[in-house]
C-alpha cells in the first residue's frame, strides 16, 4: 500500500494513468459481478460468498487509493477503506481457491490444513500490517514508515507463497 504516510506528489500523466487503472478495476468488478450473479443459480455457499467478498474488495481498495492519492477525504477513513479492500481481495481470493479444493484434493486433512494456513496468515499478516498502516497515518508517521515497508514486503511474499501452495495442490492433485 504505497503512499502510506500520505499522498505522494503526482504528475498529470501519472494521475491519468491511475485513473485509467481505476476504471479498469471497476470494469473488472462489474464483469465479475455479472458473471457471479448470472452463473450461480443458488446464491449460497462458501464458493459464492467468497467470490462476492473478493470481488467487493477490488473497488473498495481502488476507491481507498483513489481518494488517498487525490486527497479527497481525511486519511483515517481512507486507511480503513483501503485495508478492508485489501483484506477482502487477498484473503477472499484464497478462500475462493480453498472452497474448490475438495474437487481435486480428496484428503480432508489437507483441505483443513489449507484453511488453517489461510486463517493463520490472515491473522498474523493482515492485523499487524493494518495497525502499522494506521500508525503511518497518524500525527507522526516517520517511526512507522520503515517497519511498514518491511512488513508490507513480508506480507506480499507470504501471501504469494500461500497462493502458490494452494495452486500447487490443484496442479499436483489434478
Amino acid at each position: 500500500m504505497a503512499g502510506e504516510a500520505g499522498p505522494p506528489p503526482l504528475s498529470m500523466p501519472k494521475a491519468m494513468l491511475m485513473a485509467g487503472f481505476f476504471a479498469i478495476a471497476f470494469y473488472n468488478t462489474i464483469e465479475i459481478f455479472v458473471l457471479i450473479f448470472s452463473m450461480f443459480k443458488k446464491r449460497r455457499g462458501r464458493y459464492f460468498w467468497s467470490m462476492v467478498v473478493a470481488a467487493i474488495g477490488i473497488p473498495t481498495h481502488a476507491i481507498g487509493f483513489l481518494l488517498r492519492y487525490y486527497e479527497l477525504t481525511p486519511f483515517l477513513p481512507i486507511s480503513a477503506l483501503t485495508i478492508v479492500g485489501w483484506c477482502f481481495m487477498v484473503t477472499g481470493q484464497s478462500v475462493v481457491l480453498w472452497s474448490r479444493l475438495h474437487l481435486m484434493v480428496h484428503d480432508p486433512t489437507r483441505i483443513r490444513l489449507v484453511l488453517v494456513m489461510i486463517i493463520v496468515n490472515a491473522c498474523f499478516l493482515h492485523i499487524p500490517e493494518s495497525v502499522i498502516f494506521f500508525l503511518c497515518n497518524m500525527g507522526n508517521p516517520a517511526p512507522y514508515l520503515l517497519p511498514f515497508r518491511i512488513y508490507e514486503r513480508v506480507e506480499i511474499v507470504a501471501f504469494s507463497l500461500q497462493e502458490s501452495v494452494i495452486s500447487g495442490l490443484f496442479l499436483w492433485e489434478g
